[in-house]
């Protein structure tokens, strides 16, 4: 059975520059895959006009002559009717579409989904996970920008969330969930910290406690939790600290001719590191947005085109898991399928189920 995927084609800092390519990439690798584009149709019809008849087949364009979203002054969604965000959420929601993927910004993403789609029921508010860039075992953060200001509930919500969907998309039948904290002792952080580790005491889930930044990179948890504004600002250091640190030991071993005669030996290993962190956090596939029974893929905003390919890979292989559908499920039941709390004793069994990256 085919993927059908809606794209918001106008979205990002870049626009057609960057989603017409990806597409045109993603129709090349994979025959399974369908595309709604919402955007200029013209601009569009001339970009793909060149591709083989079968892949032609595989796209339908609606107009969209506005931009992605807010370019005005205006707050009224009705002033924005024939923006490409609001028509591909619309396709998702009516079910011509089986995931969304889209750069926009996550002020303008989070209220449209909110007014369009129906949240889960219990849950309050909706979340972003995205995968960080470790050198051992790599974590999921949530939230990183969805939610800036949760309550302690709604962080515990956010936690049943996350950990339903590492069981399907990381096979962990007990993902471990640690609460990231200024501190790893509760009498020093802050009150909602205090509140929402002892929330999570009280469940089943596989909880290791406070941790700290430490943690987004040791592989010690599997799933980080925090709020939108602290997650966001750690997924950007993570960013920024990647970069840095492979564009210091490019420009150490490119420094003079001894400099990279001597590097000849450890090349190897550089192109390894480098593959390993991707060289940016970007490149993990987008951000999934939960808390719906659909597929919404956020990739960033500066997004190239190789990230907003890697984001609709993200978007058909949640489509393909059913996520969001299966992470409802698993909250309306997960009190009876979890066993009782042993908490950091509790270990994951192998299971075949794929990673997303």
């Amino acid at each position: 059975m085919d993927i059908r995927i809606a794209i918001d084609t106008l979205s990002g800092n870049h626009g057609l520059e960057v989603t017409l390519p990806a597409i045109i990439k993603a129709l090349q690798r994979n025959d399974r895959v369908r595309f709604l584009l919402y955007g200029p149709l013209k601009k569009i019809a001339h970009a793909i006009e060149d591709l083989p008849e079968d892949q032609l087949e595989r796209v339908v364009v609606a107009n969209a002559p506005n931009s992605s979203l807010i370019d005005s002054e205006s707050d009224q969604l009705g002033d924005h009717a024939q923006a490409s965000l609001l028509l591909a959420i619309d396709a998702l929601k009516s079910g011509r579409a089986d995931a969304l993927v889209t750069a926009c910004h996550i002020q303008d993403l989070i209220p449209i989904c909110q007014s369009r789609l129906d949240l889960y029921s219990e849950v309050s508010q909706p979340a972003m996970m995205r995968l960080l860039p470790a050198l051992k075992k790599p974590a999921y953060m949530l939230d990183v920008g969805a939610h800036l200001d949760p309550s302690a509930q709604e962080l515990l919500e956010f936690a049943l969330m996350g950990s339903e969907a590492l069981r399907v998309i990381a096979g962990k039948r007990y993902p471990r969930i640690g609460l990231l904290s200024n501190a790893s002792s509760a009498k020093f952080t802050t009150e909602r910290i205090r509140e929402t580790d002892a929330l999570i005491r009280r469940t089943s889930l596989n909880y290791a406690g406070l941790v700290e930044g430490y943690a987004l990179f040791d592989g010690s948890v599997d799933l980080i939790l925090c709020d939108g504004w602290t997650g966001n600002i750690s997924i950007k250091s993570a960013q920024g600290a990647v970069v840095s640190f492979m564009d210091y030991l490019i420009e150490q071993f490119s420094d003079s001719a001894v400099s990279r005669s001597l590097s000849l030996p450890i090349l190897p290993f550089l192109r390894r590191l480098q593959s390993k962190l991707n060289q940016d956090p970007q490149r993990y596939g987008g951000a999934l947005v939960l808390g719906y029974d659909h597929e919404v893929i956020k990739c960033h905003t500066q997004a190239s085109s190789d990230d907003f390919t890697l984001a609709i890979d993200t978007a058909i292989k949640t489509a393909n898991f059913e996520l969001s559908k299966k992470i409802h499920k698993g909250l309306d039941t997960h009190h009876t399928r979890w066993p009782q709390p042993l908490n950091a004793q509790l270990q994951d069994e192998p299971t075949v189920s794929p990673n997303l990256t």
